[in-house]
């Protein structure tokens, strides 16, 4: 992994999966743009991951969209007894997950750039050398969601083809 930015984003989204791969106790990670209103998942650790971060995303009420909107990070330790976000943890716990940490991340204009989540099956997953290491991966984590060019979202026009 190279210290210098990465301007080319399929570049920067391999770097990031690579990094999120290379943490400690191997978690499942997805980071995912976030513009206020639509989720586009960027890069994931796995394809695990990516498949869990798509679940969360699908429901209107889940730990990133709350993150995203009030710009705070949300950690839940046990996911099983939480009474929050009943549908998606249904989901989530059901393919293993017990906790997990959304992490929003904002541009260097403090815009909400996009979440970053940690999957864990239980409260264990939240080290002090994983909480390090995220540390050490948010900025580049910004720099790729900087980068990140989703697919153009077109409506069409009623009576124009």
């Amino acid at each position: 992994m190279s210290g210098h930015i990465l301007l080319d984003p399929a570049a920067a989204v391999a770097e990031m999966a690579a990094r999120f791969r290379a943490l400690p106790g191997a978690p499942l990670v997805g980071l995912s743009a976030h513009d206020g209103v639509v989720a586009d998942i960027v890069a994931a650790s796995t394809p695990a991951a990516r498949l869990t971060e798509q679940i969360q995303w699908m429901h209107p009420h889940c730990p990133a969209r709350d993150a995203a909107i009030d710009a705070m990070p949300v950690m839940v330790t046990d996911l099983d007894h939480t009474r929050c976000w009943p549908d998606c943890r249904d989901e989530l716990t059901g393919r293993g997950v017990g906790a997990l940490h959304c992490q929003p991340l904002t541009d260097p204009d403090g815009h909400l750039a996009g979440v970053l989540t940690v999957y864990g099956r239980d409260r264990n997953t939240f080290t002090a050398a994983l909480a390090a290491a995220l540390r050490e991966i948010y900025p580049r984590a910004v720099i790729t969601l900087t980068t990140h060019h989703p697919a153009v979202r077109t409506t069409p026009v009623a009576g124009h083809h």
